[in-house]
């Protein structure tokens, strides 16, 4: 005979089925900002994506010789983790939850924003800078994996572009891969945002992350308040 089902797997279940996609196409578009950012003006590691920044940091050590030295790999996977880490008791808490994860983020971004404004990094700041967006980016990853089947990667995209087009190539549809890939078009278009401020108008290429993840934020946080204990999944809940 068969168990029912647990309280706390239904409501993933419900959440999976439920999960709002314009969060995640914002969160997309701003992880695609930030590392452009990193990879073009703060050393060229990624401050997102660990896979890359751990075979730089191999390279390095192995003497490679990379123009990203050993310096701007190790401060990614530092301050990721140091992201990670910090956003997990607050994933736990009570009192937390991945909107407040993502509105922490929205303050590192902030800052990084108000220092990239004052005027060109110099010495070390790059890599204090790239560590800063990492914790940002580590805190975004853990928000989103908190929302376990609802979820889907803002960060890192490999898996993604592999069932994309695994699901295509099987016959799995295009209503099926239409998420997938508004997704991985939201972080070429965070990039390509990103590059063209930085030819164009330098001293606002590190805003445009901060406010994509400030709106997306205060909608969730507003949407929250109108719809107490009902709706759809986000990552407020």
């Amino acid at each position: 005979m068969k168990q029912p089902r647990s309280g706390s797997t239904r409501v993933v279940t419900r959440r999976a089925a439920r999960v709002r996609v314009w969060p995640l196409l914002a969160l997309s578009l701003a992880s695609g900002a930030v590392d452009a950012l990193a990879v073009v003006a703060l050393g060229g590691a990624f401050a997102g994506v660990m896979t890359g920044n751990l075979v730089f940091l191999g390279a390095a050590l192995g003497g490679a010789g990379l123009p990203e030295g050993v310096a701007a790999p190790a401060a990614a996977v530092g301050g990721y983790v140091l992201g990670t880490v910090c956003a997990a008791p607050v994933l736990r808490a009570r009192w937390g939850g991945p909107l407040r994860v993502l509105a922490a983020e929205t303050v590192l971004l902030a800052v990084v924003a108000g220092v990239w404004a004052v005027g060109r990094p110099t010495g070390n700041e790059p890599y204090a800078l790239l560590a800063t967006l990492a914790a940002a980016m580590g805190g975004q990853a853990s928000a989103v994996l908190a929302l376990g089947p609802a979820g889907a990667p803002t960060t890192f995209f490999t898996s993604t572009l592999t069932t994309l087009v695994l699901d295509l190539v099987r016959g799995g549809g295009v209503r099926r891969a239409a998420a997938p890939l508004a997704r991985l078009c939201a972080l070429v278009l965070g990039a390509a945002l990103a590059a063209l401020l930085l030819r164009t108008a330098r001293v606002w290429a590190a805003a445009l992350p901060a406010a994509v993840l400030a709106a997306t934020v205060t909608a969730l946080a507003l949407a929250r308040v109108r719809r107490p204990g009902r709706g759809q999944a986000s990552p407020g809940d």
